[in-house]
């Protein structure tokens, strides 16, 4: 031939990308030996061939979340709060290595580069008021959770990037500018994240334990240690006013975290209760907000996870253990939260991914030791591996890939010294396998070769209404959606494209009926089409999601010769 094209072709398995990881957090502070056993499983409806199965180890508890800075959730990040996951975990993770003296110059290069980048982007969700919100002007107010989020985060940023410091004056005038009489903080804004409503107290209690404590992590910045000075004064004695009263085992974990970075004997008191709330199991402590009972036979992918809530409570307790350095109650705790993240080191949501690095690096920092000689020695069906840790190699995660049908993996360590190892597991399904709090309908009212139109209409099935939700509508292979037809209603909050699939904002689903219609059209000649995912999630609980799959018949149907014409040459030849 005289002329040719050469093109990479990109094939996907058909329907919807799950995963869980499996971790084990080898302590050996002498010589020993440590085992543990999974079962690699996957649900029934599962795609064959899907399937993949890799371990990973590394010396460094922090390693995955270091390595996996860019990817710590796999869910969107276009508002105002998701954006702060490229900006807030840096800033412990660069705190914890140079803690542990550790800090080379490709991660500091790599986190600050993510933190220029969010702090730029976190600059379009500001008001001219220096409030900041969700999604900006366009949102009626300023959050005063979401600027005393971002105040902290600011301030604690200063020593690595440039940070205007009129910004954060600003912000900061504005949060106090919100402070009540009594000491509390009034909500303005939007509450996007539901759990900082609080319990009994209706949200003043946990809202203002949150401002009061983003006031006491930027006090070392001169601008805002003059503003907050009588502020934060009121806003502690209002929580050491309530303390007493407290029985929501968040409100108390956020208080707590308050009055302890203020050193303030109530501090105590509060640690004292939530410890007979503890729950304690196989060398883990952990807290619940609501204590959840679970069988023995729940299959691994069943969100096996600590709920959202749960992870940012017990966070707070940690943080609180950190700093009394505590070491010794804060390892079972640190230990709990490292089974709760995911194979990148982050977790579910936002909140939880955020005070859960914080209070991790803070502690992990105390128990860090660079004195490590281990041997990982994995075995399964058709795998026997060796994994060496030592002094030289602690901080670099290595990998090894597993037979997908490996069945039970054996992990047993030995030698001396802190790792965290980790079976993760990655498929697809071609059907739900979570439980429903959402309901969605999708439908096609108009579809022919070249273009067609899908309607997905959803609603809230539990009381009330959900926190801010997320809906992503899977674009099919040779497609592309037209994202000026897209009409919803109510109006979604933002849009945003991404690889395969159409995200859009909302504030929140009710139990009404919320629709989007969106028009694709033909981008280049695919045959027989396979289903793909539309799907829909509260994003402070992703487990709360429901995801259902759609492909119109006439493209699923179709040949080369219908889509190009029977007189084109190739459907001559």
């Amino acid at each position: 031939m005289a002329d040719h094209v050469v093109k990479k072709l990109l094939v996907e398995a058909e329907g919807s990308p799950r995963e869980y990881n499996v971790p084990f957090v080898i302590d050996l502070k002498t010589e020993g030996t440590q085992t543990k056993k999974t079962n690699v499983e996957y649900p029934l409806r599962t795609v064959p061939g899907s399937g993949r199965v890799k371990v990973t180890a590394v010396g460094d508890l922090m390693g995955p979340s270091i390595n996996g800075l860019d990817k710590l959730i796999r869910l969107p990040t276009g508002c105002g709060e998701q954006n702060m996951l490229n900006f807030a975990p840096n800033i412990f993770i660069v705190k914890y290595l140079q803690a542990t003296n550790n800090l080379d110059t490709a991660v500091m290069n790599k986190a600050k580069e993510f933190m220029e980048q969010g702090y730029q982007r976190e600059l379009t969700y500001r008001h001219s008021d220096g409030s900041f919100s969700a999604f900006g002007e366009s949102d009626k107010s300023g959050s005063t959770w979401l600027t005393a989020f971002v105040v902290k985060s600011f301030v604690q940023a200063k020593p690595y990037i440039f940070i205007d410091d009129a910004v954060i004056s600003k912000s900061v005038t504005w949060l106090v500018a919100q402070q009540r009489p009594d000491g509390s903080f009034a909500e303005p804004g939007l509450v996007i994240h539901k759990d900082m409503q609080g319990g009994s107290a209706g949200g003043d209690v946990t809202l203002t334990a949150y401002v009061v404590t983003a006031m006491l992590e930027a006090r070392s910045a001169q601008q805002v240690a003059d503003v907050i000075s009588a502020s934060k004064d009121k806003a502690l004695a209002y929580l050491e006013g309530k303390a007493d009263a407290l029985t929501d085992t968040y409100e108390q974990a956020l208080v707590l975290y308050a009055l302890q970075l203020a050193a303030r004997l109530k501090a105590d008191q509060l640690l004292a209760k939530l410890e007979s709330k503890a729950i304690v199991d196989a060398g883990t402590k952990h807290w619940e907000r609501v204590i959840t009972t679970t069988t023995g036979s729940a299959k691994p992918w069943e969100n096996r996870k600590g709920a959202a809530v749960d992870v940012e409570l017990t966070s707070y307790v940690l943080l609180s253990l950190a700093i009394k350095t505590d070491r010794q109650n804060g390892l079972p705790v640190l230990k709990w939260i490292t089974a709760q993240r995911n194979a990148e080191g982050g977790f579910s949501s936002t909140q939880d991914t955020v005070v859960a690095l914080q209070a991790f690096a803070e502690m992990a920092a105390l128990v860090f030791s660079d004195s490590f000689n281990l041997n990982v020695n994995i075995v399964g069906t058709g795998v026997s591996e060796t994994l060496s840790i030592t002094t030289l190699n602690a901080r670099v995660l290595q990998t090894r890939e597993l037979p997908k049908d490996v069945g039970e993996v054996t992990i047993t360590a030995n030698g001396q010294g802190m790792a965290l190892v980790q079976v993760e597991v990655s498929y697809n399904i071609d059907d739900d396998d979570q439980k429903q709090s959402f309901e969605l309908i999708v439908s096609l009212p108009r579809e022919t070769l070249n273009e067609f139109e899908i309607r997905a209409c959803s609603k809230w099935l539990e009381n009330g209404k959900s926190s801010m939700a997320v809906m992503e509508v899977g674009t099919p292979s040779g497609f592309y959606p037209d994202v000026v037809s897209v009409v919803s209603v109510p109006v979604h909050k933002r849009l945003e494209l991404e690889s395969r699939k159409v995200v859009l904002y909302f504030d929140e689903i009710s139990s009404q009926d919320t629709c989007s219609t969106l028009t694709f059209h033909r981008s280049g000649m695919v045959a027989g089409v396979q289903p793909v995912p539309v799907r829909i999630f509260d994003y402070y609980n992703p487990a709360k999601q429901v995801t259902e799959f759609y492909v119109p018949a006439a493209i699923r149907g179709s040949e080369i010769c219908d889509i190009c014409g029977a007189e084109c040459d190739f459907c001559k030849a």
